[in-house]
């Protein structure tokens, strides 16, 4: 054996061919994909004789078979090591992982022992029938009925919502998967636990009782709301029920829909199918009625594992946007009021001497008419120059206005007096639609004035030719809010501007300052009340300007498409 052992001396042939060296029979053995896998050494196999014809026949048959067996043996190795590698994947998954055979636990990974608080050598030492321990009572029968189903259908998969037990005796509620695989040539099942205790928890909290119910809903600052599957509200607090003018007694068994305007309500229909579907929670936020709402919705399931309910929670945050767009807003302010100091101090003494200059030399008798109009070019842009240091220098103290009760028609119609000859050479029509009697409210005539006139300014200068503005004050709320809506059919505003009209120096018109609006709606806050654009591109544009008669208006939020 020492002598062939030599590398020299071994046959290198993947045939399955006899090689005889003394007293010492050497055979290559061949796997089933041609592989050479080993040698078959057979010690003085003839007695030192030449064998005939057919013992070598026979012991090819014998090396056949042993060849044949080598290969089962490989095989089941691989299958050993591709086992090896399996466990040790779900070893550490946190999914609670068992395979199930012949009534018994065969396998089970360290999450599922911790579910149990079983140890791995107690769980694969029970005997047959008596892995039922890990099931509650109650739910035995079922376990049985489930196997019995699925029998040994190649597979074969189930979902059950049952009770198990752990060792210290405790319920657990469990979603448990099953699935028939092959494991070492026998059907098996693949179980995964899923523990439900806490969700189910939840779930009896909810529906325990009509008193838990309510005390759970009542708890909340949020606006709570409990719905069937089809939308028919079962519960509610007190806060929901504030949030559409109604009582709790009103709003049970009514349609959750019928309370959502149509902007919204297909949204609220998709979401809701989403928690039924998912059976998670979904969260989503929308603008209504000037107000951001924050909405989670939470499935509520049934015994069977399905959703039977649905429980809402909704929370304005219109409050914390607008707190971050009001830093945003005033970190700009500052800003501007730097830029402004600095502008009127530079510029403004200089644009004077520019102007007197230009006025002696107008008072020149041997001026020649091309220098004359280059003088009095001078002189228009040092008067547009000083209007943009005014508007700059009035968006920048207008805190200092002081309110009086007063007819606020007056400013309105002075404002469409002034701007009528501008209006007139467009062919604008100003229609104007008020009421007869309008409360006195506390205003400041001159600033509002001025911003009734940058209003229609924009809306003139939108319009191409032969348009129309109309000017609606109305009273809303009960009498509690004055309204005047500014409706123009002019080119509109690109959606994606929206957002950016009220921001200081902002403008998408050659030739603008982009100080007008901020100023609106800078006026419009220290009267107490709100400004709302909305606008489509190549129709309208419509400001709304919303002025309290006693109490000063809830902010809303002036951005139709802010990102939530």
């Amino acid at each position: 054996k020492q002598k062939i052992s030599d590398s020299d001396n071994i046959p290198n042939s993947k045939d399955l061919t006899l090689w005889q060296r003394g007293d010492i029979l050497i055979v290559p053995l061949i796997s089933e994909v041609n592989n050479k896998i080993g040698y078959l050494y057979v010690d003085n196999p003839f007695n030192g004789k030449r064998p005939d014809l057919k013992t070598v026949s026979r012991l090819e048959e014998l090396l056949d078979i042993v060849s044949r067996r080598i290969s089962e043996i490989r095989y089941q190795e691989m299958i050993f090591e591709s086992e090896q590698k399996y466990r040790s994947i779900t070893e550490q998954s946190v999914l609670p992982i068992a395979i199930y055979q012949k009534e018994r636990y065969i396998y089970v990974n360290q999450a599922f022992c911790d579910l149990f608080s079983f140890s791995r050598e107690e769980i694969l030492s029970w005997s047959e029938n008596q892995d039922l321990r890990l099931i509650h009572a109650d739910d035995v029968e079922i376990i049985k009925r489930n196997d019995l189903k699925i029998g040994n259908k190649p597979g074969a998969t189930s979902k059950l919502m049952i009770k198990g037990t752990n060792k210290a005796g405790d319920t657990i509620w469990l979603e448990r998967f099953s699935k028939n695989i092959n494991y070492h040539g026998s059907t098996s099942q693949l179980i995964i636990m899923i523990n439900r205790t806490k969700e189910k928890e939840f779930e009896n909290n909810l529906l325990d009782s009509q008193k838990k119910s309510k005390v759970l809903l009542n708890a909340s600052n949020d606006a709570v709301v409990l719905l069937d599957k089809s939308g028919i509200i079962l519960n509610l607090n007190k806060n929901y029920a504030e949030r559409f003018n109604k009582t709790k007694e009103e709003l049970i068994g009514t349609m959750v829909w019928d309370l959502f305007p149509s902007e919204v309500l297909e949204k609220r229909r998709e979401n809701v199918q989403q928690v039924i579907s998912s059976k998670k929670m979904v969260t989503m936020s929308d603008i209504r009625d000037g107000m951001v709402n924050s909405t989670r919705l939470f499935p509520v399931m049934g015994g069977n594992g399905e959703v039977v309910e649905i429980a809402v929670y909704a929370r304005d945050i219109t409050a914390d946007i607008e707190s971050a767009l009001r830093l945003q807003q005033a970190e700009k302010l500052a800003a501007i009021g730097n830029l402004t100091a600095g502008i009127v101090h530079q510029i403004r003494n200089p644009l004077g001497n520019i102007s007197f200059a230009a006025q002696l030399s107008l008072q020149q008798e041997d001026l020649n008419s091309v220098l004359r109009e280059y003088l009095e070019l001078i002189l228009k842009d040092v008067d547009n120059a000083n209007q943009v240091i005014q508007r700059l220098t009035e968006y920048n103290n207008p805190q200092e206005i002081v309110l009086y009760k007063g007819d606020i028609l007056i400013p309105l119609k002075r404002a469409i007096s002034y701007t009528k000859s501008t209006s007139k050479s467009k062919k604008v029509e100003i229609i104007l639609n008020h009421p007869e009697r309008l409360p006195r409210i506390k205003i400041a005539e001159y600033w509002l004035e001025q911003i009734f006139i940058n209003i229609i300014n924009n809306s003139v200068q939108a319009i191409t030719d032969k348009g129309k503005i109309e000017i609606k004050v109305s009273m809303q709320n009960n009498k509690s809010i004055l309204k005047i809506e500014f409706t123009d059919n002019g080119c509109g505003i690109p959606k994606e501007f929206l957002s950016q009209v009220f921001d200081p120096f902002f403008t998408n018109r050659p030739g603008g300052v982009g100080l007008g609006l901020s100023l609106v709606n800078k006026i419009v806050e220290l009267h107490n009340g709100i400004v709302l654009i909305d606008s489509k591109e190549g129709e309208f544009t419509r400001v709304e300007l919303k002025f309290p008669v006693k109490k000063p208006l809830k902010r809303e939020l002036k951005l139709l498409s802010l990102p939530l």
